[in-house]
């Protein structure tokens, strides 16, 4: 916290993502995509130990190169692990407990760009591409969702998404939106 040189941890490959449940579990793990592009393991970390065990392997859409698409994460509780297998999902939440896997088929959404649980552990939050930009959407685990907020844009750089506070009490969205205008000049 003082300063100092930084100490490199573990290396990923490009377009991992990194998530971490709550304190007091603390479990912190990373979803990389293999070699063969066709599954994303998860593997557990220590921020300051570095990388740990592989905790689950999933499969993954083979047409897709996903290494920018990559959605894995930890639930805040640390006890499950959610996966986006592809765009048009569906998305699989395993126990770490081993309790029974549930796969969730959110209605009305083909085209998953973003995957995030809900602070309480009890609903995900879900960027869906549409044809005129992108929704942000609330699904409770049994796939029944609700459009919190419309964005608007035809670029693929161009969606929006959202983060719930540690407690559920606050929410923060954006929407990435580039805006560009052209001018025509005459007699120049």
């Amino acid at each position: 916290m003082k300063g100092g040189a930084p100490e490199e941890i573990f290396r990923v490959q490009e377009g991992s993502l990194i998530s971490c449940a709550k304190v007091p579990s603390g479990v912190c793990v990373v979803a990389e995509q293999s070699d063969d592009r066709k599954h994303m393991m998860i593997t557990s970390f220590d921020p300051v130990k570095g990388r740990g065990h592989e905790m689950a392997r999933f499969e993954i859409y083979p047409q897709m190169d996903l290494r920018y698409y990559l959605q894995g994460r930890i639930s805040p509780d640390g006890t499950h692990l959610l996966a986006l297998a592809s765009p048009k999902g569906p998305i699989e939440i395993r126990s770490l407990r081993g309790a029974q896997t549930r796969v969730v088929h959110p209605k009305g959404v083909d085209d998953m760009l973003i995957v995030g649980w809900a602070a309480d552990g009890k609903g995900l939050y879900i960027t869906n591409r549409t044809t005129d930009g992108s929704q942000l959407l609330h699904s409770d685990l049994e796939g029944n969702t609700r459009v919190l907020r419309n964005c608007k844009g035809t670029s693929v750089r161009q969606y929006c998404f959202g983060v719930p506070s540690p407690d559920g009490r606050h929410f923060a969205f954006d929407s990435t939106q580039r805006g560009a205008n052209i001018w025509m000049m005459e007699n120049y």
